[in-house]
């Protein structure tokens, strides 16, 4: 059975869940294009594509928890969420 992007996409955000770095590399090597396409029109600068973009790729790849306050880590950890 072939799989679909929307298989592999999937396949792939389990992976980055379980903070697998293989994965976020194969994250950014298979959306940087895609992502610069969509960020060059809209920042209208080269390097802030860049940066939008490498923040965006960070943000995906990182647990969901950092940043949050120890508060709102318990409140969603009791409530299965985190």
């Amino acid at each position: 059975m072939t799989m679909t992007t929307a298989d592999r996409d999937r396949e792939l955000v389990n992976i980055l869940r379980g903070r697998d770095s293989a994965a976020a590399e194969r994250l950014v090597a298979t959306y940087r294009k895609r992502a610069h396409c969509l960020a060059s029109p809209i920042v209208r600068n080269a390097e802030d594509a860049e940066e939008v973009i490498q923040d965006a790729l960070w943000s995906a790849t990182r647990p969901r928890h950092v940043g949050l306050s120890h508060r709102r880590q318990r409140s969603l950890r009791e409530v299965g969420q985190l």
